[in-house]
């Protein structure tokens, strides 16, 4: 389970999360001031739930919320977070191709061409390092995509 699905499952439930401490994700219920529960997030298996806040949630919630916390502290600490995305630009000056200088992957049939950057439900135009490391790269440049552009 990546944190930003822990984190969105969590407020779901209409509980605060907070990552300001370090080491841990902390579960709080603010609207009874209460810490509900603490996940580890340097180590694999650490979690909490010694806590006024989680004894006192009903029992269907606190059945969620922990088998929330049981998935995430199980989850390998570098599956955990969202692996970067690159887009691969045609690195050849000399070639105007009008912004149509981007690495697309056609999902349908895997083939791959030269477009725009936009991405869409057919044609794929950012990948992971893990996606890029399959495919030769020579003759592009790799441009980390940043989380606002999505």
């Amino acid at each position: 389970m990546k944190t930003a699905e822990y984190i969105k499952a969590v407020k779901g439930l209409g509980l605060s999360v907070y990552e300001e401490c370090t080491n841990t994700v902390m579960v709080e219920n603010d609207a009874a001031d209460t810490a509900v529960v603490h996940v580890d997030t340097k180590r694999m298996y650490g979690l909490d739930t010694n806590f006024t806040g989680f004894i006192e949630l009903d029992e269907a919630a606190r059945g969620k919320v922990f088998a929330l916390a049981v998935e995430y502290s199980t989850t390998p600490l570098k599956e955990r977070k969202k692996e970067k995305r690159y887009r691969l630009k045609l690195n050849a000056p000399v070639i105007k191709l009008s912004g149509k200088d981007y690495l697309n992957l056609n999902k349908t049939i895997g083939d791959y061409f030269l477009d725009d950057k936009k991405e869409n439900n057919l044609f794929q135009t950012t990948f992971t390092g893990t996606e890029l490391s399959k495919i030769d790269e020579t003759g592009f440049t790799r441009i980390p995509v940043e989380e606002e552009e999505k």
